[in-house]
């Protein structure tokens, strides 16, 4: 398959000091790939405006990483360079389609519990009652941000939320209405 539009990747920019070996993208450590990329930034036939793409995307790679596993926003960065060597996006147009396939689903695991107790647990309304169209924790829309919804059961009414994955009827639930006190009007 021949490309249209070849594009610089960070990898090839890297100024090795050590044994010039070839190091591929899909090992490219964050601080690596800063450095490739910040190389490509200096580079003196970039057009201001596909400088202005390269830097914003930049950004919004650093962004990513904060939400998301190294690898998975090192694979979005490699489809976006391919769909553009091939034609089919350019600097500066929208990414979010490759978003969707490359991050999505790939949350930053968090390693402390300090940082987990400050997080808020976001529970899955649709999966509460048993209308969630996912398999498993995703990201979705809570007054127009996008968060971290996990497949929780929450007693209505409180703040409590038990980290277990199952529906709040199923049988395996021991805060399901199996329990529950039943109002009956005679």
């Amino acid at each position: 398959m021949k490309f249209c539009n070849p594009q610089r990747w960070p990898h090839r920019f890297l100024c090795l000091t050590r044994a010039q070996r070839e190091v591929k993208h899909e090992d490219l450590t964050l601080a690596a790939f800063v450095a490739g990329y910040a190389q490509i930034l200096l580079s003196n036939d970039l057009s201001s405006l596909e400088r202005t793409a390269h830097q914003r995307h930049l950004v919004a790679l650093m962004y990513f990483t904060q939400q998301y596993e190294w690898s998975a926003v090192l694979n979005f960065h490699g489809a976006v360079l391919l769909e553009i060597e091939r034609g089919v996006i350019k600097w500066g147009e929208s990414f979010l389609h490759l978003e969707s396939r490359t991050l999505y689903g790939n949350p930053l695991q968090e390693t402390s519990s300090a940082s987990s107790s400050r997080t808020p647990v976001l529970f899955c309304r649709d999966y509460q009652r048993e209308q969630c169209v996912h398999s498993k924790d995703y990201y979705g829309f809570i007054r127009g941000e996008r968060k971290w919804l996990k497949h929780i059961v929450r007693l209505p009414g409180t703040r409590l939320r038990k980290r277990k994955s199952h529906r709040k009827n199923s049988s395996d639930c021991p805060l399901g209405t199996k329990d529950s006190p039943v109002s009956s009007n005679p």
